[in-house]
């Protein structure tokens, strides 16, 4: 009981938007439901410890259940007040998103850092000369020729059986070798 009268309904704190805000204000309120959670579980433990306490004939189970119901109906205000608060964001993104014309974002490059002077050689070595680079070219990939066809002697010379007509099915299922 002392741990109940300690959170006290702490759903109760939770804010909805006001009524009486303007369009273009983003509304001031919580849309956070841990508290709602807090409450939740004290009303489930005080409805159990309650349900017990009445099973073996104490008066403490009743002013339990009482507290029980009160914390739901905390928690059931908590909950409904937070999530007007998310509606009224999400309507208020949707007016400015709607309200403003769309602005075409320009990116400037970053500016690179010079890079750092190289150390200056000793003038005693002189600079070996460099090659020419070829151009590189990509390798010409050959593709394998493909197989001749291989006879058989069990088929039969193309254009000496007829063509079977459009509705026959009768070769349709043979067998392949």
């Amino acid at each position: 009981m002392v741990v109940a009268c300690a959170l006290s309904a702490c759903s109760l704190g939770i804010s909805a938007p006001a009524a009486n805000r303007r369009r273009n204000q983003l509304p001031d309120c919580d849309t956070s439901k841990g508290l709602v959670a807090l409450d939740s579980l004290a009303a489930i433990g005080l409805g159990v410890g309650g349900l017990a306490a009445l099973g073996s004939d104490e008066g403490v189970g009743a002013v339990a259940l009482v507290g029980a119901a009160l914390f739901t109906a905390a928690a059931l205000h908590g909950s409904g007040n937070a999530d007007k608060c998310r509606a009224a964001i999400a309507d208020y993104g949707l007016e400015m998103s709607a309200s403003q014309p769309t602005m075409e974002v320009r990116r400037t490059p970053k500016q690179r850092r010079p890079d750092p002077e190289p150390a200056p050689k000793p003038e005693s070595e002189p600079e070996p000369e460099k090659e020419p680079e070829e151009p590189v070219t990509k390798p010409k990939v050959q593709l394998p020729k493909p197989a001749p066809p291989v006879e058989r002697p069990d088929h039969a010379e193309p254009g000496t059986h007829p063509e079977p007509a459009a509705g026959d099915w009768s070769q349709f299922w043979r067998e392949v070798p």
